[in-house]
């Protein structure tokens, strides 16, 4: 089990890894401040903030995530369909987990506290599920 373990880092956690993370924070901050620009200003909800920033980000991070990241050179419209469909699955995976923990753990804080950090909770559970999905569902 131990080399079972060891082997499946050594293959996903590379130099893919690190270039997916500096895409990341940049793909991070901009989603953040549409993200919290739409919570806190717009009042939106914190799934609609979020589906703002994933849309937006999303187009940005193919390209990034194809050119820089994984490094393919083909125009493959399956490609943007299956990076789409991951963009989508974690979204709502992340943020359907997300926000019912951050309100049961936060119950007595303001709802605006509970959907600032459930925002912050979302990204990070996105990036863990969002490099996997991508690494070998899309850019495989």
């Amino acid at each position: 089990m131990r080399n079972k373990v060891t082997n499946f880092l050594k293959k996903y956690l590379d130099k893919t890894a690190l270039r997916y993370l500096i895409v990341g924070l940049i793909n991070t901050a901009i989603g953040a401040a549409i993200s919290f620009t739409c919570f806190n200003v717009f009042h939106l909800s914190v799934m609609q903030s979020t589906a703002c920033d994933y849309f937006f980000g999303s187009i940005i991070s193919y390209f990034l995530h194809k050119h820089f990241t994984f490094q393919k050179t083909d125009n493959n419209p399956k490609r943007i369909m299956k990076f789409a469909l991951s963009i989508a699955i974690c979204w709502f995976v992340a943020f359907k987990i997300a926000e019912p923990i951050v309100g049961l753990l936060l119950s007595q804080f303001s709802a605006s506290l509970q959907g600032n950090i459930s925002i912050i909770f979302g990204k990070i559970l996105y990036v863990g599920l969002s490099y996997f999905l991508q690494r070998i569902f899309v850019f495989n």
